[in-house]
């Protein structure tokens, strides 16, 4: 069995979108969307879905850790981008009829932007409730979260997470 995904594409006329029962964001007036990871009928314009996919995981962080009872809860999100072109440029070089040579030089130019997205908020804090998990059903990380605050037994009481 394979698990490679399946590309499909679809043209549906503006007049007959509400007959297939899915929804665009941010409306249906784009030329591109891609599907919502966590929902196959809703559709995310092309230009849209990075900036929306982080909002939605952002805000589902802090319904789970409000469902979790944290107190506290910060959130940084940081993106970077970079970009790099090079050129190679060969040039051939006589000295005074003497000697000549051929000399390759690498030009490279290098950009980095970088984007920080935050959120931060104080809760008064509550026993755990579980959550349920939309966008972040398969991280490890937060499925390992959410198993260690419900344990009865020994709930986790503070964790701290660097993913590089």
């Amino acid at each position: 069995m394979s698990d490679q995904k399946e590309l499909r594409i679809v043209n549906i006329f503006r007049d007959s979108i509400d007959s297939y029962g899915v929804s665009f964001y941010p409306d249906g007036d784009s030329e591109l969307y891609y599907v919502d990871p966590s929902n196959r009928d809703e559709y995310i314009a092309l230009d849209e879905y990075f900036s929306y996919l982080k909002q939605v995981r952002i805000s589902e962080l802090q319904r789970i850790a409000q469902d979790l009872g944290a107190k506290h809860f910060k959130v940084t999100y940081k993106e970077e981008k970079t970009s790099f072109s090079e050129k190679k440029v060969s040039k051939k070089v006589t000295a005074k009829s003497i000697a000549s040579a051929d000399v390759e030089e690498n030009y490279e130019d290098k950009k980095y932007s970088i984007t920080e997205i935050a959120a931060e908020m104080e809760c008064p804090g509550h026993p755990p409730v579980k959550p349920v998990l939309k966008y972040m059903k398969y991280d490890p990380s937060i499925k390992g979260l959410v198993e260690m605050r419900m344990n009865e037994n020994g709930p986790l009481l503070h964790q701290k997470l660097m993913r590089y």
